[in-house]
C-alpha cells in the first residue's frame, strides 16, 4: 500500500471518510493524503486552509497525513492525474446516494467516480457505523473473476489484526451454486489458510425474487454486524447483463456499509 487518498468535499460525510482514513492509516500505518477538487482557483487557498486544519487533526494521532487541492473536474481526466502524483493505491470516497432523477436514469455520480479512477476504491456515507477497531468482519462475495487473488490480497490487508474474512455464496431459487464456485470457495480457503487469515465460508439461500445479488448480500451484511463487503469494480462476463447495475445498488445501499471497490 503507497497511500490513502481520502477525498474530501467538506459535507457531514467527509466526517466518515477521515474517520475511516484514520483507522486504516493508524492501525496498517499507511499515509494519508487528504485531497478537495475544485473548479475555481480562487478559491484554492481557502480549501487548502481547511485542509490543513484536518491533516494537523490527524498527524496528532500519530498517522502521516498530507494534503492535495486540485483545480479541476473531479469527474474528467484530472481525476486520475491527481491520484497517480499522490500515489494512491486506495481511494476513500463518501457517497450521498443516488441524488434526484438524472441520477437515477444513468447512473450514479459515485459509481461513475470508482470507474473512472485508476485504483481501488472504498465508498462510505453519513450513515455509515466506522468500527474503531478497524474491519474486523469484512464480507467477500464469490464471483468466477480472473482477478479474485488480487481482491483477496487488498482485502486481508486491510483487515484488522482479530479480524475474520466470510467468503459468501449465495443459492439462488432454481440457481444452484456450480462447481466452478465451489471450486473457487476451495481455493480461496487454501489461500488464506496459506497466508493465515482467519476465514469461513458462508453459504445461504436467496429469500428475495429478484436479479442480482446485491439485495441477499446487503441485507446479510447488516444482520450480521458486517464491517465492510468486498467486492470487484470489474464485471465478469457471467455476469455482463446485469453485474453493473447490482454492484452499484450495492454501493448505494441505505444501510450504510462500507464497499471495496477492488480493481
Amino acid at each position: 500500500m503507497k497511500n490513502i487518498i481520502a477525498l474530501i468535499d467538506f459535507t457531514h460525510v467527509s466526517d466518515n471518510v477521515i474517520k475511516q482514513a484514520s483507522i486504516l492509516g493508524k492501525q496498517h500505518g499507511y499515509p494519508i493524503v487528504l485531497c478537495h477538487f475544485t473548479e475555481k482557483e480562487s478559491d484554492q487557498s481557502e480549501f487548502q486552509m481547511k485542509l490543513d486544519e484536518m491533516a494537523a487533526k490527524i498527524s496528532k494521532g500519530g498517522i502521516s497525513c498530507d494534503t492535495l487541492v486540485v483545480i479541476g473536474n473531479i469527474f474528467f481526466s484530472r481525476i486520475s492525474e491527481a491520484i497517480l502524483k499522490a500515489g494512491g493505491s486506495l481511494v476513500i470516497i463518501g457517497t450521498h446516494g443516488r441524488e434526484g432523477i438524472m441520477q437515477n436514469l444513468f447512473g450514479s455520480n459515485v459509481w461513475k467516480l470508482i470507474n473512472a479512477i485508476p485504483c481501488s476504491a472504498l465508498v462510505v456515507n453519513e450513515h455509515s457505523k466506522i468500527n474503531e477497531n478497524g474491519f474486523e468482519k469484512v464480507l467477500m462475495p464469490l464471483g468466477p473473476h480472473s482477478e479474485f487473488a488480487h481482491k483477496a490480497d487488498l482485502t486481508s490487508s486491510l483487515l484488522a489484526p482479530t479480524g475474520i474474512i466470510d467468503l459468501f455464496a449465495i443459492e439462488k431459487p432454481g440457481v444452484p451454486i456450480g462447481e466452478k464456485m465451489l471450486t473457487l470457495a476451495r481455493t480461496s480457503q487454501d489461500y488464506f489458510d496459506e497466508k493465515k487469515v482467519k476465514h469461513s465460508y458462508v453459504e445461504i439461500e436467496s429469500s428475495h425474487y429478484s436479479i442480482g445479488y446485491s439485495r441477499d448480500t446487503v441485507d446479510y451484511a447488516k444482520n450480521n454486524r458486517v464491517d465492510v463487503i468486498s467486492i470487484l469494480t470489474r464485471i465478469s462476463e457471467d455476469n455482463a447483463h446485469f453485474g453493473s447495475l447490482d454492484k452499484e445498488n450495492m454501493v448505494l445501499n441505505e444501510d450504510g456499509i462500507p464497499i471495496l471497490c477492488v480493481k
